[in-house]
């Protein structure tokens, strides 16, 4: 059909090829008959929108990462690519990231998430939420410009060390026993600046 409606979307193992776009989110008029916005899980599959992507507010995009998935950003042309590539992408709602056999990721691998081939990406998700990792390891999201070409950038997960990095100097800081079990990005204070926050 030229339109279906549906609460959520599971897309495993494999690919998706869409020539038009991929809407995530309320149904822009055509009477969503659900509660739910959207949401559109990702795992272990690509999906690539030609024109564009948008996902919307209060709807959730989902990533799960797996270690193999992992790859050398000194070979940027290296598979995998992007979970999600489209021309265009509108980010909104919540970026959700899952981890399986999180004890198999490596200091320095890195996975591509988000890709827009034609143009930098346009908004912020409302929220970020990664998963802890052991071996005090985490993963850190940066945005690197034309990393295939093209005039757009891509949203990058990158493993690394927290040691050092969560007491900012701070003399009142102290030390957490215990792996984080999450960490997320989001702006808790209503001042437009996002805070991190790990939870043990």
């Amino acid at each position: 059909p030229s339109y279906l409606t549906m609460p959520i979307v599971d897309v495993v193992n494999g690919g998706l090829q869409i020539n038009g776009s991929l809407h995530v989110g309320p149904d822009g008029g055509f009477g969503n008959p659900y509660d739910e916005a959207g949401q559109l899980r990702i795992a272990s599959a690509e999906i690539v929108a030609q024109q564009s992507a948008s996902i919307s507010n209060q709807s959730v995009l989902s990533l799960e990462l797996i270690p193999w998935m992992g790859r050398s950003m000194d070979d940027p042309h290296e598979d995998p690519g992007a979970m999600l590539s489209t021309g265009a992408l509108y980010a909104d709602g919540t970026l959700h990231i899952e981890a399986v056999e999180t004890s198999e990721f490596q200091l320095g691998q890195s996975f591509m998430l988000l890709e827009s081939t034609n143009q930098p990406m346009d908004g912020a998700f409302d929220a970020i939420v990664m998963p802890g990792l052991p071996n005090d390891l985490a993963f850190q999201l940066s945005s690197q410009p034309a990393l295939r070409g093209g005039t757009g950038d891509s949203l990058i997960a990158t493993v690394v060390s927290l040691s050092g990095l969560l007491d900012f100097g701070d003399p009142n800081s102290m030390v957490v026993t215990g792996d984080a079990t999450a960490v997320e990005v989001v702006d808790l204070t209503g001042d437009s600046a996002e805070e991190i926050c790990v939870t043990f």
